[in-house]
Formats: structure tokens, sequence, C-alpha cells
């Protein structure tokens, strides 16, 4: 698992704002260049890879509490991350600190057989990845 806080200088309501919708997940969250199939339950990630191949990543939500956490977990069962993956979650919570807000993103990757063994690069671009969002979040106040 990898966790990462950094302080944004807005309050709670307006990262929430942010954070709850995943429109603007393209705004803020590394690699994601649009957001497909809205509904109450989850989304799609639309990312592209070096070659500019798009990539669709089905994600549900796990954990919501409004104004404060958001979790989404990534549906792997019947797709291509099948055979490397067994679980990839991701959580947001927001810390209110007076007129700023602590946001803390944390990841966690389970990969399968043999692929556990590039567990420590992942780690390393997880660490980039959520890095890259706490800063991508801050920037858009």
């Amino acid at each position: 698992m990898v966790k990462r806080t950094k302080t944004v200088p807005a309050s709670a309501e307006a990262v929430w704002a942010v954070v709850a919708d995943p429109q603007r997940l393209p705004e803020w969250f590394p690699r994601v260049k649009r957001v497909e199939g809205i509904s109450e339950t989850g989304f799609t990630e639309v990312l592209y890879t070096r070659k500019g191949r798009p990539v669709r990543i089905d994600q549900h939500y796990n954990e919501v509490e409004p104004g404060q956490i958001l979790g989404w977990e990534q549906e792997i069962s019947g797709t291509q991350f099948e055979a490397l993956l067994s679980l990839w979650r991701t959580r947001v919570s927001l810390e209110p600190d007076g007129a700023q807000t602590r946001v803390c993103i944390e990841e966690e990757q389970r990969f399968r057989g043999n692929f556990g063994l590039g567990s420590m690069f992942q780690r390393r671009a997880a660490v980039r990845r959520i890095e890259g969002a706490l800063r991508g979040l801050a920037d858009l106040f």
C-alpha cells in the first residue's frame, strides 16, 4: 500500500466537489484522459498507452462518506487485467484544516503469481501517480 498526504489551499467542501465528480478526474489524476459511463456505482477511466491506444478501466465505488472519504476499486474479473492483478483500490480522504484541507490518497495493489516480483517497480509508479494526483489537485486551487 502507498499512502501520501498533502495540504490543499481550499476548503474541504471545495476539494470534495472536485474529488467526488469523476468527470473532473482528468484535471488532476495522472494519465486519466477522460471518464465515461458515470453512474451512482462507478465510472470508466480512459487512459492511453505510450503508443496511443486507449485503455478503459472500469471502477466501482467501494467506500463513500460524503465530504470525507471516496474510495473506488478496479473491476478486474473478466478483463485483460485479471491475469496480472487481484486487487487495485484507490481511496481519497479529506480532513479540514482551517481554510485548507489535508488530502490523503492511498493506493493498494495486489499482483498475481510471478507478477508480484515487479511490485517494487509498481510501488514506485504508485508513489509517482499519487504524488502527481495530489499536486494536480492542489494546482486546481
